[in-house]
């Protein structure tokens, strides 16, 4: 699926650019369970290497859609196990 797809919001398909030109060097993906279990599906976080002003995440993206948009080796090269 295409992040032109009128479906997906901006602010996912800017999180989706993000990792497709700076994974894993400077981003990448991390499972987050509380915010998994407050919305009550599996939500990764965007967690930067490094802060950027005041902050180490670009947000969260849930799961079911980082699984649309991007391909299954994105998704393995794209994600951290643990912190």
């Amino acid at each position: 699926m295409l992040c032109r797809d009128a479906k997906f919001r901006v602010s996912t398909c800017l999180q989706v650019r993000l990792l497709r030109e700076h994974a894993p060097s400077k981003v990448y993906l991390v499972n987050d369970p509380v915010e998994s279990n407050q919305v009550g599906e599996e939500i990764d976080s965007l967690q930067l290497r490094e802060k950027v002003g005041d902050r180490l995440y670009a947000e969260h993206l849930p799961v079911r859609v980082a699984k649309e948009l991007l391909t299954e080796q994105e998704l393995r090269k794209f994600t951290k196990q643990s912190i």
